[in-house]
């Protein structure tokens, strides 16, 4: 997978490092900007429904979206 930068600038659970895709809650808010390749983006927000941050991740690649969003229900399903 390609790399799904976080809000802050560096890299998360979703590209392998980072806190595990895990929580109660997901939001994904996309959108078009005219500027750039493919003008698609997306921040994908994560985390227990009460208290403490959210994970937050942000991409250009539908692609991203989709694997990130199978790696949180995969891990809703293991318990984690």
């Amino acid at each position: 997978m390609g790399d799904i930068m976080m809000d802050d600038g560096g890299t998360g659970a979703a590209d392998g490092g980072g806190d595990a895709l895990s929580g109660e809650t997901m939001v994904i808010r996309t959108w078009f900007e005219p500027r750039g390749e493919s003008g698609f983006r997306a921040r994908i927000t994560y985390g227990k429904a009460t208290g403490g941050e959210p994970n937050r991740f942000a991409t250009a690649d539908p692609d991203e979206v989709l694997d990130v969003v199978r790696r949180w229900l995969e891990a809703q399903r293991a318990g984690n």
